[in-house]
């Protein structure tokens, strides 16, 4: 399958050496770069031409971190306060919100929702080897995050929103390591917790009691990637897989003889992995004989960026060169994966900041994908282009929208959101040179219709006249002329003689471009914009003119931040 042209980041350094690259549920790269995060925005355009510059907006993404160890005095790390200027570690994305979790370099956990700090997991009374936190990861519903700190322990705290921010709560603490070994890497999936420590032990933690179980003991050789994949864990150390059926405990030992830092790649929809090192790769099958083969799904597509590069800069192999692997991440539902690389020369050399330049590869995993829960909008979008406009498999798998209309109306909205359905319908109208809501629309007005003994507020007798109007249905209210404010004009509004689904023409004759979420007027610059469709919403929490009842402004809340139409992030203007 012929990939992407690589996405470039010209003119930076990293972080580290691994670990630079995570990706979002929305389809946002970000690479720990210094002396700010490097941001990969997705975009939406219809001529991508094979080229992912064409699906992402590289940026700078500057960040405000604070140091809780700034003014304390460390009794034992005095490495903490060396450091008085904050860098980013790890951006660790929320699986289910726009949330970033921080792990800084002087021990720090911040969350963030784009570049503003809104809060911090901390427990203040503790010692400072209980407040430096290592390791940092989401459980599945973003809901709950757990950070590792240098005392052995993972402290599990639930994340919510509350006014001005987020409320970081600790919820519990759980002992995996002795007191002098450092927590330096977690996941997280389903139900399982897997920890691995500065002393190369790994340890498995229920997420539902909280129990815990050594299924590696400590070595000299580094752990250097562990990976949840169906009922085993595979922890790579240096020259050596372990795989670890949990249940029983049972292990096997892959001897690798690579002597280098490896990854795991899991393959979706299959018990498989690929193991990549700088200096090669393997395949491995979790079901029968635990052995290396051949990797045919990422080494044929770094061998010809290999080759390609050797060609053009070291056309008679006068030098030696070398394949750098900086990062890795999976796709948020696992089918695509970014590589972050970099191919030299071996020599000696001085690394000029303004000549450095680093890729990202795109690369499909499999040979078909899915629209799952874990990835939305432009992400979607994204993998339809790295599997060179395939269709996800599921497309046609038709279902009814079915969601109750007796329970409350952000319920309803947040159902219909979550729909299998309403997600397939998001995803062909990125397609689409002018997307549909007729589905959207046939709901609303059920909903109202079984609750208009509810509905009492002009605004929102007047969103469902045009709801009927648009659908040309009875509407439930009678007509009445109804006034709205902007920020320069105030206008009024017969909403029964009006039918178009884009304007509607004020009492005075003038036309206005419809909000399209409510159906009302866009009097004011307030608005949000879908970069897809182009279609404007009235922003709720910056109108300040109308009086807008529970339906209209539930409405506008649910629908502030992502997209009705296609599922990405709305932009404010």
């Amino acid at each position: 399958m012929k990939i992407l042209r690589d996405l470039v980041i010209p003119r930076k350094e990293l972080q580290h050496w691994t670990d630079n690259l995570t990706w979002s549920r929305d389809g946002t790269l970000y690479v720990t770069t210094i002396p700010d995060v490097t941001c990969c925005e997705p975009v939406f355009s219809r001529e991508v031409n094979g080229q992912a510059k064409h699906l992402f907006h590289t940026k700078e993404f500057p960040l405000e971190l604070g140091n809780k160890f700034e003014y304390d005095i460390a009794e034992r790390d005095v490495l903490l306060n060396a450091q008085p200027e904050p860098g980013v570690v790890l951006c660790a994305p929320s699986p289910s919100a726009q949330q970033l979790a921080i792990l800084t370099n002087n021990a720090n956990v911040i969350t963030t929702v784009g570049q503003i700090c809104i809060g911090e997991a901390d427990e203040a009374t503790l010692s400072e080897a209980e407040r430096a936190y290592r390791a940092v990861c989401w459980g599945p519903d973003g809901q709950l995050l757990v950070v590792g700190n240098e005392c052995g322990e993972l402290k599990i705290f639930s994340v919510h929103a509350a006014e001005g921010g987020t409320s970081v709560g600790h919820l519990h603490t759980v002992s995996v390591g002795r007191p002098d070994e450092w927590v330096v890497g977690i996941r997280w999936e389903g139900d399982m917790i897997v920890a691995y420590t500065s002393a190369n032990s790994v340890h498995l933690v229920s997420a539902i009691d909280y129990k815990q179980r050594e299924i590696l003991g400590p070595g000299g050789r580094q752990v250097t990637d562990v990976q949840l994949i169906g009922k085993y864990v595979l922890v790579a150390r240096t020259d050596a897989l372990h795989k670890i059926e949990y249940g029983s405990g049972a292990v096997e030992v892959l001897e690798l003889g690579w002597g280098a830092e490896s990854y795991i790649v899991p393959l979706p929809d299959q018990d498989a992995a690929v193991i990549l090192s700088n200096r090669t790769s393997c395949k491995v099958l979790l079901e029968g004989p635990f052995e290396a083969g051949p990797d045919d799904v990422i080494a044929p597509h770094i061998e010809t960026k290999f080759k390609k590069w050797n060609t053009v800069f070291n056309e008679f192999n006068k030098y030696e060169s070398t394949f750098n692997i900086y990062g890795i991440a999976l796709s948020p539902d696992g089918y695509c994966l970014a590589l972050l690389y970099e191919i030299e020369r071996v020599s000696f050399k001085y690394r000029i900041l303004s000549e450095l330049q680093f890729r990202i590869m795109l690369l499909p995993l499999t040979n078909k994908w899915r629209i799952t829960p874990r990835a939305t909008g432009l992400a979607l979008y994204q993998n339809y282009h790295i599997y060179n406009g395939m269709m996800p498999e599921n497309l046609d798998e038709t279902q009814n929208i079915d969601v109750s209309t007796s329970q409350d109306f952000a319920l309803f909205l947040g159902e219909i959101r979550n729909s299998e359905q309403v997600r397939k319908l998001r995803f062909e109208n990125l397609l689409r040179d002018s997307p549909s809501d007729d589905w959207y629309k046939t709901l609303l007005y059920k909903y109202a219709l079984d609750n208009k003994d509810r509905i009492t507020n002009p605004l929102d007798k007047a969103c469902i006249i045009s709801l009927a109007n648009i659908l040309k249905v009875p509407a439930p209210f009678a007509s009445t002329i109804v006034t709205l404010r902007g920020d320069y004009i105030t206008e009024s509004f017969n909403f029964s003689a009006n039918d178009d689904p884009k304007v509607l023409k004020s009492e005075d004759g003038t036309l206005w471009q419809r909000c399209a979420i409510s159906y009302l007027p866009l009097l004011t610059t307030s608005v949000k914009v879908c970069p897809v469709s182009n279609y404007r919403i009235i922003d709720i929490r910056r109108d300040t003119y109308n009086d807008y009842g529970w339906f209209t402004r539930t409405l506008l809340e649910i629908f502030n931040d992502e997209s009705l139409y296609t599922g990405t992030r709305m932009t404010t203007i």
